[in-house]
């Protein structure tokens, strides 16, 4: 008997006490079924974009000094990202940042003032652009970034996105693609860092920004309408990351101060730590404790958009989230595997969550790690742990086999409507949660009676 406490205890972690977890290096394996629901019987709200609704991310590129060639061989990183996520997750949505400086880090030798459509002309963004996905967000800013930008380029900028609207709608014709054209954490690029956190943001900034989101968005919009095209569609959004912050304070930030003036917006995306990640989600990390903020949040957005009578359903998503590694294990204080198990459950609840309220898209950062590690007690480990595939050691995250798990199930769910998608996929997350939690329980159980 002590022979087998020996062992249990070797293999799991006893830092804390009652928190005992594995992290399988095996593809889990889900029995659940769920039904397929009758539609509503009361009138129907469902979603425009057409999607699994669920997927994980890489916008951008790795430097060229964390390619790894037994894992990338010779193709490019971000061409390998979009190529695993669709291919070998088995995802429908992919994420990419339009820029020289992504072409750039690449090893690509690239002009200056490349526009957004010479930059998807590229053989890199053309392969990953002709992928089997049906969503594709873009991080896309154009020559004129918004740092930089003056009145006196409106005519440019109008142009740019005008040109790269037309090229999406001509050569995706008939694609059954949406494309979401949009940009980076919105705050941060109106440098909110640098404002005084008891102060709003200046007139002239919020109105600046104002400016090159309705210039783009009205590109968008005219291009679409002067390009005749069917089954393929281009939606404007933009991403926020300072919601709860402008909620809670009243102070001006792009959520409260840009929204409400943004005249052509289809879509807001949130990257979302300051709502729900680590630390901003309530101890415990429960369902209930989630909801409690973060659905407030969600609807003080979604009252501040303009109306947009042909989208259907909820118009703000998820654009990033992530709990990573290092910060589980510290906050739960297990070792790394157990931390894979926690990752995994917080991932899924917070799916779930979102998915239940109405967001139309979810989506975790990221395919590979990229934010270096802070935490000195953590110091072998050189990053924060995002990543569902450390690029140095191809390593796959429990949290991997999961979306591989659900994109294989969401495939199988052939022309229910996004709706009935939506309440099934909320069903299959709370399932798959409960298995997770139940795996914890079974190994806690194990070491009380051992």
């Amino acid at each position: 008997m002590r022979f087998i406490f020996i062992i249990l205890f070797t293999l799991c972690s006893c830092d804390q006490a009652g928190m005992f977890y594995t992290a399988p290096k095996v593809k889990a394996k889900s029995t659940q079924k769920v039904t397929v629901e009758a539609p509503p019987k009361e009138e129907e709200v469902y979603n425009s974009l057409q999607s699994f609704m669920i997927a994980p991310q890489q916008p951008h590129a790795l430097p060229m000094g964390e390619r790894n060639p037994e894992l990338h061989g010779n193709t490019a990183s971000l061409l390998w990202t979009s190529k695993h996520a669709t291919k070998d997750l088995g995802s429908d949505i992919i994420k990419l940042g339009l820029s020289r400086k992504t072409l750039q880090t690449q090893g690509f030798d690239v002009n200056k003032n490349i526009t957004l459509t010479e930059i998807a002309k590229h053989p890199i963004y053309k392969k990953s652009l002709d992928l089997p996905y049906r969503l594709a967000f873009f991080w896309a800013h154009g020559k004129n970034l918004f740092k930089y930008y003056k009145p006196s380029k409106d005519e440019e900028l109008y142009q740019e996105f005008y040109d790269f609207t037309v090229f999406l709608l001509k050569n995706y014709n008939n694609s059954g693609k949406t494309f979401m054209i949009g940009n980076w954490e919105g705050d941060w690029l109106m440098g909110a860092k640098n404002v005084d956190k008891n102060e709003d943001m200046s007139p002239e900034l919020i109105q600046k920004m104002a400016n090159w989101m309705n210039i783009r968005g009205k590109a968008i919009e005219d291009a679409k309408k002067a390009v005749a095209h069917k089954n393929v569609k281009v939606y404007f959004y933009a991403e926020v990351n300072l919601v709860r912050f402008s909620r809670t304070t009243g102070l001006k930030r792009m959520t409260n101060g840009v929204l409400p003036l943004c005249k052509h917006l289809d879509y807001v995306s949130i990257s979302s730590y300051e709502t729900q990640g680590i630390s901003a989600w309530s101890s415990p990390h429960s369902e209930e404790s989630l909801k409690a903020d973060l659905y407030t949040d969600l609807d003080y957005v979604e009252n501040l958009l303009l109306p947009r009578p042909d989208i259907k359903g909820r118009r703000v998503g998820i654009g990033e989230i992530g709990y990573p590694l290092v910060y589980v294990m510290n906050s739960y204080k297990v070792k790394e595997a157990e931390a894979e198990l926690i990752q995994a459950r917080l991932a899924l609840l917070s799916a779930q969550v979102n998915l239940e309220w109405g967001t139309p898209f979810w989506l975790w950062w990221g395919i590979h790690h990229n934010e270096e590690n802070p935490l000195k007690k953590y110091d072998d480990h050189k990053f924060k742990g995002f990543g569902l595939i450390d690029q140095a050691t191809a390593h796959k995250t429990r949290l991997w086999y999961e979306f591989s798990e659900y994109n294989h199930w969401a495939s199988q769910q052939k022309n229910i409507g996004s709706e009935n998608f939506r309440l099934n996929a909320v069903k299959w997350l709370k399932t798959r949660v409960n298995e997770l939690e139940n795996e914890i329980t079974k190994i806690q159980q194990l070491i009380t009676t051992y």
